[in-house]
This record gives C-alpha cells, structure tokens and sequence, in this order.
C-alpha cells in the first residue's frame, strides 16, 4: 500500500517528518499563506489525478495543534485508523474533530484566514455567500443547509474517493478558490461535503 503525504508548508519546521516511517512519501508545497493555503491540496490532486498514492494525507505544515497524534496515526496507517472517528464517507477520513455547522453560524475566528483581520459579520456573509457560490458550480443542486466543519483542512483520502470527482472537477474547483481568494475559513466548510456519495450524480463535471 503506497501513502503520500501532502504538507502546504510557509516557513513552519518540518523536521517532524523524519519520524515517519521510510515507504511514507512527503512531498511539501510552498505557500504564502502560512501553511493554510487549500490550493495547495486541489493542485495536488489535479498534477497527480492519473499517480495517486492509495492514500494521501492533506495537512499544514504544523498539524499537531489540530491532531497531536498525526505521525503515529500515519505510521500506523491503516490499523490507526481505528482511533479516529471522523469518517463520513469510506475512503475519507478527517483528522481532527468535525462538527455539523450551519452555514448561517458566524466564523469563530476574526480573521478570513489570509492575516486580514474583518468583523465576525463580514466574516459570516463571506462564508455563507462564497461556499453556495462555489457549490452551485460544482453541483447542479442547492447546497445543503447543515456542512461538515473540518478544522484545520486536515484529511486523509483514498485514489479511489477522489477518482469519484473528474480531474475537470477539481480543476473547476481549484479555480474557483483562487478566483475568490477562498480562505481555509471557507474551504473548510466545503470540504466536509464535497465528497458525499449521495452527491455524486450531481457533479457538473
């Protein structure tokens, strides 16, 4: 079984990843953005669509505020899996905490995840407009009420979930968060629904 991981990395250390186990593949991708640019992951998976590893694993560059436990989970990859609980779907797997959150509910944080500081209003209109934009062009449906909030963009995924979605897809996608300059903020909203099997025919490509 073949395992990447993908890190979206600003200036953070990355010596942590020496302790993985030598078959783990890390391949790091520079960002401005402080390691939470979700582009990163989108691009990822379009340059690497027809190459990817069994499983892949999306992280920031310093992931153990969300996950302490991230380098023993992947060593132990796929036994470990057992200790998360987040699986929505089989073949994806988030790797801290998610909670159903409502797309009306204002953003914890004062910021959009960029480093620019905005009211907890704008913050909220922001989310709630960008993430039913962007859903509405991915998805010849409405957009469900009630997302999946994935702290941290944090996730794990299988060849075969993300071949469920075109390389077209993903490239829409990808274009569509640095057309809008999505934050994680955003992202993260988007993520915990963008793979639900019960939304596959539905995809525009």
């Amino acid at each position: 079984m073949s395992i990447e991981v993908c890190i979206a990395r600003s200036t953070e250390r990355i010596g942590w990843t020496r302790f993985l186990r030598p078959f783990i593949k890390v391949t790091v991708y520079p960002t401005t953005d402080n390691g939470l640019d979700p582009g990163v992951h989108f691009s990822h998976i379009v340059n690497r669509y027809d190459s990817l590893a069994d499983w892949t694993f999306f992280i920031q560059a310093d992931p153990f505020d969300h996950e302490p436990r991230i380098v023993p989970i992947m060593n132990g990859w796929p036994f470990s899996m057992g200790q998360l609980t987040h699986l929505p779907e089989p073949g994806l797997c988030f790797l801290c905490p998610t909670e159903p959150m409502n797309v009306e509910r204002s953003c914890w944080a004062l910021g959009d995840g960029r480093g620019r500081a905005v009211s907890r209003e704008l913050i909220a209109l922001t989310v709630r407009e960008r993430v039913e934009q962007v859903w509405r062009e991915l998805y010849a449906c409405e957009p469900p009420t009630e997302m999946i909030f994935s702290p941290g963009f944090h996730f794990a995924a299988t060849r075969e979930l993300l071949r469920t979605r075109s390389r077209a897809f993903y490239e829409r996608l990808l274009a569509l968060v640095q057309a809008r300059e999505m934050g994680p903020w955003e992202c993260e909203r988007l993520l915990g629904s963008l793979w639900l099997s019960q939304y596959k025919d539905q995809a525009r490509i």
